[in-house]
């Protein structure tokens, strides 16, 4: 399924797309990973809609976060991790990060991705546990390194569904969520901000 949209993919907020929203012809993919339910259904780990096959998936599923940059090069490589990772941020969502500071939004990430993400999926909303409005930049954070539900971290990380997540893990996930931090809010302190309003 194509994004149907009339805006230009710039324009686009990080929250107005899904996973399976692809632009082939812009570069912008939908992959699926290769898993045994995509096995099953006759993908092979590229895009859906066009076949591209440009990602490493044995290299991004080694999970190392020395080597993060390559991970990030290819999940912009789908069309809502992009505009997750590229274009502006709803209003709102900057504030209120310095508001509380990188430790704070750290921290509520573990608690995010323990509480929604760590279990074993049981029902249709657990694959849409991490919300696609508001103000909280880990959900754009969450959405942009695909650890936003288990199928998304099945795909992209190679982290069974079939399984609760260990602490070795969710650590992984926080720390992607903390590299996406440092390159959207580069100037983001580990404590709260003043506010001078």
């Amino acid at each position: 399924m194509k994004i149907k949209t009339e805006k230009p993919i710039s324009q686009l907020r990080p929250l107005e797309v899904q996973c399976q929203h692809p632009n082939c012809e812009e570069g912008f993919h939908y992959y699926t990973g290769p898993t045994k339910r995509a096995a099953k259904k006759g993908w092979s780990g590229g895009c859906k809609d066009c076949g591209d096959k440009s990602i490493d998936w044995e290299r991004i599923r080694k999970r190392d976060l020395n080597d993060l940059q390559y991970t990030f090069d290819s999940l912009k490589k789908e069309l809502l991790r992009n505009v997750c990772w590229v274009n502006t941020l709803e209003e709102g969502v900057i504030p209120f990060a310095r508001k509380r500071g990188k430790n704070a939004i750290l921290q509520h990430a573990k608690d995010i991705i323990t509480k929604r993400i760590a279990k074993i999926p049981v029902g249709r909303f657990d694959y849409r546990c991490t919300p696609t409005k508001g103000k909280e930049i880990v959900h754009y954070a969450q959405h942009a390194t695909a650890t936003c539900c288990r199928r998304c971290l099945e795909h992209w990380h190679g982290i069974p569904q079939t399984i609760v997540l260990n602490e070795s893990q969710i650590d992984y996930c926080v720390g992607l969520v903390e590299k996406y931090l440092n390159d959207r809010m580069p100037d983001l302190k580990d404590e709260p901000e003043n506010s001078h309003d």
